[in-house]
């Protein structure tokens, strides 16, 4: 070996060859140079790649950016592994990896679980469906290995229902569990609409939906006994509804001067005073928009175009058949007086899109014509 020496260059550098150096008190300078890797309580963040953890981050704040980068990542395999279950015993092989996931269908009870190839940290989770009635973990369980710490209570799985057994290893003890997935509806597990919907609410009769910003959108229909709250929003509400708005129409005939033929004529309305907005005037006919039961007032006013006695009536129509009891008769005595009004009403069920009319005739003497602002028709909807 060569003797240890101490030179100086031309840079004024000093040079140790051949021995250590060792410094009982403080080493300081502006920078340092070299293999840094034997060096002890190094804050991380520190040259020009950093081994921060995640707590690092979390604790300092990731100053330069806004994204973590997580190298090598937690789960080393992305697939799960499917296993069987034989004389009652899962083997899990972790492969030496620190995150795996294993399925297994199985109709035998599981009492014990081997683990072989773990690792310090690693962690594992068996997703099992239950294909008969069974048991997990009764009281002859050995969980594989002598060193485990079993954290559970016997669980009973059902035909179709699903458990979850999860472990973790630390180097010295694996810690092991298990537990059932919550029925839908049961045993206060949470569980999503389609679950509820294919399996039924079982256990209650509510289902709440507790987001605030998005309601219940059905594009079918919602079918209940009854609904609860507010039913302002609602359209085409039959009569009867606990108080609903009152739908209403008012309309009248402001020109005038139609003939009525002994075949009759459809009675001409165009101008509607009042409406609550369930019905469409069309060809002078009323459609109705809602359905429910409603009191129909209609009055129809004629004269004659000459001096001949005349008599004339009005009836009314429902899908343009008529309405049995609705006749009103008009008498027209002469040309310069001799105007005449007929009224009725009659109280019809009506279905939406059904129609009503009101048919004026002429029944023996002259020509008829009905009069300006003499006819028209008024519909109430009746609540209960």
């Amino acid at each position: 070996m060569s003797n240890p020496s101490i030179t100086a260059d031309s840079y004024s550098n000093i040079n140790i060859n051949n021995a250590n150096l060792i410094v009982s008190g403080i080493i300081s300078g502006s920078i340092y140079q070299g293999d840094g890797g034997l060096l002890s309580n190094i804050t991380s963040g520190g040259g020009s790649s950093p081994n921060d953890t995640l707590s690092n981050v979390v604790n300092r704040g990731n100053v330069t950016s806004n994204t973590i980068i997580l190298n090598g990542g937690f789960v080393t395999g992305n697939s799960a592994t499917s296993v069987t279950a034989t004389s009652n015993t899962i083997t899990l092989d972790m492969e030496g990896k620190s995150y795996k996931t294993f399925t297994c269908s199985t109709s035998n009870s599981i009492e014990t679980v081997t683990i072989s190839n773990d690792i310090l940290g690693s962690q594992g989770m068996v997703f099992l469906t239950a294909t008969g009635d069974i048991n997990i973990f009764g009281t002859s369980s050995n969980l594989g290995g002598t060193n485990v710490n079993v954290s559970y209570d016997d669980i009973s799985v059902s035909s179709g229902e699903k458990a979850l057994i999860g472990f973790m290893s630390d180097g010295t003890q694996r810690y092991i569990n298990a537990a059932k997935y919550p029925s839908a509806g049961g045993g206060g597990g949470l569980s999503n609409l389609e679950t509820i919907t294919t399996n039924g609410n079982v256990a209650t009769t509510t289902v709440q939906l507790t987001n605030s910003d998005v309601g219940l959108v059905a594009t079918g229909n919602v079918q209940a006994n009854y609904f609860i709250g507010d039913g302002s929003q609602l359209t085409n509400i039959s009569g009867g509804g606990g108080g609903g708005t009152q739908a209403y129409y008012d309309v009248y005939d402001s020109s005038g001067g139609q003939t009525a033929p002994t075949s009759g004529a459809v009675l001409a309305l165009d101008t509607i005073r009042s409406t609550s907005g369930n019905f469409t005037l069309i060809s002078n006919e009323v459609r109705f928009n809602k359905a429910g039961t409603y009191k129909i007032d209609f009055r129809c006013t004629t004269t004659v175009t000459t001096a001949t006695r005349s008599d004339s009536y009005a009836q009314l129509y429902k899908n343009s058949t008529l309405v049995a009891g609705s006749r009103v008769y008009m008498y027209n005595r002469q040309s310069s007086a001799g105007e005449n009004t007929g009224a009725a009403a009659a109280i019809l069920t009506m279905a939406q899109s059904d129609t009503i009319s009101i048919k004026v005739f002429e029944e023996s003497g002259a020509t008829i014509k009905t009069v300006a602002n003499g006819s028209g028709v008024v519909i109430t909807e009746l609540l209960s």
